[in-house]
């Protein structure tokens, strides 16, 4: 059983006890943690289960799981691929997740409902949203060390991060302030925040690899904005299916992949023209999103049919289904 933490304070889990149970007929784990092989592992949090799990995409299977607290959220994944964090909304709680060993080593206390985590791109810290009204806040906590370094104020009803390499700025959609807070993640400074057209209700968001265009997915208007991050302006909204959305752009950065829990299609956007150019049937419930380091491929957790669905980008074509039975509802990816 977990032991609990007082808030800020560090504390290592004990593995023994949270070791990731493998399903059966599942690929073995080392003594040394999780492991596939040559490929690269996607990692999905598996909300039903409250668990997180490690998937083979090359393998087509779950090969590890680690319990990760009450209602986990979201995840990401440090570059070095060492570490994933996920927020656990039910207990507000970030569990630390040392992939060598395949164990919980730490759990940080969080602020009021805790959603969207990233990783700087610098991979030197991490960014926890806090979406409750207690907190409108992110906290910012260092990686390795694990102590929280900051909680910065942030719009009202905060969701999740993006970062933007080339500028130094962390993006924070605001749902009910219909906005994106700017903070420079080298020294954790808020900056202020840019105005969306429109009904808004900004959920999850990305930042194009070339830096010039902020793409945030908009539940009630069931639109994604692009902001030109140059001049700070919302230019364009584009149509998507039903909410709440799921969003990442390919690193080539043509291809933009908007998912929407409430229907089941992935809606297929070309960033160059602005448009979505097509939408592929999935199945019901899809969320997270992930396209692979080289960008040959997408993940989608699908809740509703508790799969991954691994998507080939060239064609926009489904390869692989991953069964996935803890109700699959966000991704991450080494890389990425």
């Amino acid at each position: 059983m977990l032991m609990p933490f007082a808030r800020r304070t560090l504390g290592a889990v004990g593995g023994a006890a949270l070791l990731g149970l493998l399903l059966g007929g599942c690929a073995a784990m080392n003594e040394a943690g999780w492991s596939i092989g040559d490929g690269e592992p996607v990692y999905v949090v598996d909300q039903n289960a409250a668990k997180l799990a490690m998937v083979d995409p090359d393998g087509g299977e779950v090969v590890g799981e680690v319990e990760v607290g009450d209602t986990p959220t979201y995840n990401a994944v440090t570059p070095d691929g060492d570490y994933v964090l996920v927020t656990a909304t039910g207990e507000e709680m970030l569990y630390v997740v040392d992939t060598g060993q395949g164990e919980v080593v730490e759990r940080l206390e969080l602020g009021d409902t805790p959603k969207g985590v990233g990783v700087t791109p610098d991979g030197e810290f991490v960014y926890a949203v806090n979406e409750g009204p207690e907190s409108n806040s992110v906290d910012v906590f260092e990686v390795g060390s694990w102590t929280h370094v900051k909680e910065i104020g942030v719009g009202e009803a905060p969701h999740n991060v993006a970062f933007d390499p080339a500028r130094k700025i962390a993006y924070v959609s605001n749902a009910e302030s219909n906005t994106v807070s700017r903070i420079r993640y080298t020294n954790h400074t808020y900056l202020d925040e840019i105005p969306l057209a429109g009904d808004g209700v900004p959920h999850n968001l990305v930042v194009s690899p070339d830096g010039e265009f902020l793409l945030v997915t908009l539940n009630e208007s069931e639109q994604m904005a692009v902001v030109e991050l140059d001049s700070g302006q919302d230019i364009v909204h584009v149509n998507l299916s039903k909410e709440h959305h799921g969003i990442d752009m390919s690193p080539d950065g043509r291809w933009v992949y908007v998912t929407g829990i409430g229907d089941s299609v992935v809606n297929v956007i070309d960033l160059g023209r602005f448009a979505r150019v097509g939408q592929v049937e999935v199945g019901q419930g899809p969320h997270g999103v992930r396209f692979s380091a080289d960008g040959d491929h997408a993940f989608v957790s699908v809740q509703g049919t508790n799969e991954v669905v691994v998507m080939e980008t060239g064609g926009h074509d489904i390869v692989r289904r991953i069964e996935d039975p803890g109700g699959p509802f966000w991704v991450a990816v080494p890389g990425r």
